[in-house]
């Protein structure tokens, strides 16, 4: 969990994280690209991850079976217009919905099970009681052997980062290895 003031680069490293697992860094599914074009970051190019064996298959087979989701709250309307009822999405049409109706059925739908699940700044949307459903949702996918990198302004999703669902980072040479129950586990290494 990263939590921080406006333009600390919490949003920054997220999407390196996104960038280095191979998902599109305006957000969407593993497999599949929403709509970037662009080169990496700066720091998506250095930014190097260690996975578990089971991520490390994940993320060098085929786009298709990579498990994992980038939500990242300044693109997510058109994210989520953009692809409702396509296949491998959702069905529902989540501009039928309020905003925070819409990255619910997101996550619901989404986000399950082992993987890598991205969120930049997810609470934009959210209501306290909407909120407090995300923090209980990264709880269950921690539990579950996922990994769930998290930007947040929020109190209320920056705690949930002390609930067993926060990601390690280390520089080369230091630091710990990924949880071993981890499906997708990553640490990042500089190249410095």
């Amino acid at each position: 969990m990263l939590v921080g003031e406006n333009g600390s680069g919490k949003s920054t490293v997220v999407e390196a994280i996104a960038e280095a697992f191979k998902l599109d860094a305006y957000g969407g599914r593993a497999g599949r690209k929403y709509g970037n074009d662009r080169p990496r970051t700066p720091l998506g190019e250095v930014v190097q991850l260690e996975t578990t064996p089971e991520g490390a298959r994940m993320r060098s087979g085929p786009r298709t079976k990579r498990k994992g989701f980038f939500l990242r709250a300044e693109t997510a309307f058109g994210l989520m217009n953009a692809v409702s009822g396509m296949s491998g999405h959702w069905e529902a049409d989540t501009s039928e919905m309020s905003h925070g109706e819409g990255f619910l059925t997101v996550f619901a739908e989404m986000f399950q099970g082992g993987g890598l699940y991205l969120m930049d700044e997810p609470e934009a949307a959210l209501s306290f009681t909407s909120c407090l459903q995300l923090v209980a949702l990264m709880h269950d996918l921690g539990h579950s052997g996922a990994q769930v990198p998290t930007s947040s302004r929020s109190a209320t999703t920056g705690h949930a980062g002390r609930s067993g669902t926060a990601w390690t980072s280390r520089r080369s040479g230091g630091g710990s290895s990924p949880s071993p129950r981890s499906t997708c586990g990553i640490s990042l290494h500089d190249r410095g």
